[in-house]
């Protein structure tokens, strides 16, 4: 049998933490899918800053 004190955690933390779990996998789904970009040939929604952080700035390139 479960003691008094397991039965009340169990009561009291599953509403709490089911939800967090749930909304992790979520979040981390939504994420994954961003960062790869879909699968119908959309641009990466950050191919952008990969792209600008490859090029190396001379003096001439900067604006005046």
């Amino acid at each position: 049998m479960v003691s008094d004190d397991r039965a009340f955690d169990l009561v009291i933390l599953t509403p709490v933490l089911l939800p967090i779990a749930i909304i992790s996998v979520v979040g981390l789904i939504i994420f994954e899918h961003v960062i790869r970009g879909s699968s119908d040939g959309e641009e990466n929604v950050f191919s952008g800053l990969t792209d600008r952080s490859s090029e190396v700035r001379t003096e001439s390139d900067e604006p005046k």
